[in-house]
């Protein structure tokens, strides 16, 4: 399990970097309905900011539980083997990692996983435990910073649960990127939500 967190962490870093400056390729998306006002997503900072021109786009768990996330007209998806779910910007990009509940004992040990797992790898929090509600889903936000290739980049992390599974929520830039980033990444984060049928 400590390995796969490791890999997963590492790839995780690592990849948000290389497909920010390489990646361009698009894969599908499922629907193309822009979000309502009922659908704008909340910020952390407690303001509201809409995503213009959105698509939203499925993707599930291995377990088959399904979610989906809205994507701006100008982002892709791209389609990693270690990554549930990934889309990005031209300098930002959105990954969503996810475990099923039965690997932890519960929320707190899997909390306690991702940390230790961005600490052991050198990355700095900034920020840990503000509670935060995404779509239903309980968790918590996590700020950090770190180093990639000679390249510094600050993450907003939600760490949340859903009925079957756990899901890491990393939103990702260049630090000198991030505060202007910040809204936008955090209103599409918080877009993610479970599918319902």
């Amino acid at each position: 399990m400590k390995k796969k967190w490791l890999i997963l962490g590492m790839f995780v870093v690592a990849g948000m970097f290389l497909f920010f400056v390489l990646g361009k390729e698009d894969a599908g998306t499922t629907e193309n309905n822009p979000l309502s006002s009922e659908e704008k997503a909340e910020t952390s900072a407690g303001s509201v900011k809409e995503i213009p021109k959105t698509k939203v786009v499925d993707f599930q768990a291995k377990n088959g539980e399904k979610f989906q996330c809205a994507m701006p007209k100008k982002w892709r998806r791209k389609e990693e083997p270690e990554s549930d779910f990934m889309i990005f910007g031209s300098r930002e990009g959105i990954d969503v990692l996810i475990e099923a509940k039965e690997d932890f004992i519960d929320f707190s040990s899997y909390q306690s996983s991702i940390i230790n797992g961005y600490e052991s790898r050198g990355d700095q929090i900034l920020e840990q435990g503000n509670p935060i509600e995404v779509n239903g889903m309980h968790g918590t936000e996590v700020i950090l910073t770190g180093e990639s290739e000679g390249k510094r980049f600050k993450c907003l992390v939600y760490l949340l649960e859903s009925e079957q599974n756990y899901l890491q929520v990393f939103a990702s830039s260049a630090q000198s990127h991030f505060d202007s980033a910040k809204a936008e990444m955090a209103t599409i984060a918080q877009s993610v939500q479970r599918v319902t049928e």
